[in-house]
């Protein structure tokens, strides 16, 4: 024991194990801490969940709720309705006669139309592209190349517009 002492002197080896236990302590501590606070969440969490349930079944409990959220419903419904076929007369309007449309997207929130049409021949597919970029009431955001079809020899392709402002004037 004397020689272990004399090898390795008390005061060097004291602060080091002072580290050690306090570093020792800091960990239980924390760990203890995270645990409380993970407790508590998940406490917290349950309370949340018990009362929107609660407020779930009073709304749904209550009649006139139902009611009232069903009209709401068919108003957006009818709202939306009115604001395609408005797009879909202008878009009508818009569009040159050679052009056959198969498929028709309107995306409201994105302010967007998305179609697939079919022109005749090669030329008529120029002549639209250089109607859609000439347009002021929409900007060309994309379009597929186009395919020709061996037997009928139509051109088909896909097309994205962005509506602008002046489009619903």
């Amino acid at each position: 024991m004397e020689n272990i002492k004399n090898l390795i002197p008390i005061g060097f080896l004291l602060p080091f194990l002072i580290i050690i236990l306090i570093e020792i302590l800091a960990v239980y501590v924390l760990g203890t801490f995270e645990t409380s606070l993970n407790n508590q969440i998940v406490a917290i969490e349950e309370t949340i969940k018990r009362k929107e349930e609660e407020v779930i079944k009073k709304l749904t409990d209550n009649e006139s709720f139902v009611v009232f959220s069903q009209m709401v419903n068919i108003i957006e419904i009818l709202k939306n309705r009115n604001l395609a076929s408005v797009v879909i007369d202008k878009f009508n309007s818009l569009m040159p006669k050679f052009l056959m449309i198969e498929k028709f997207e309107f995306d409201n929130k994105k302010q967007e139309i998305n179609f697939t049409a079919n022109v005749s021949n090669l030329i008529d597919y120029v002549r639209f592209l250089s109607y859609l970029n000439n347009q002021l009431t929409f900007e060309l955001k994309s379009i597929t190349p186009p395919e020709i079809s061996k037997e009928s020899g139509t051109v088909s392709f896909s097309v994205i517009i962005k509506l602008k402002p002046d489009f619903y004037k």
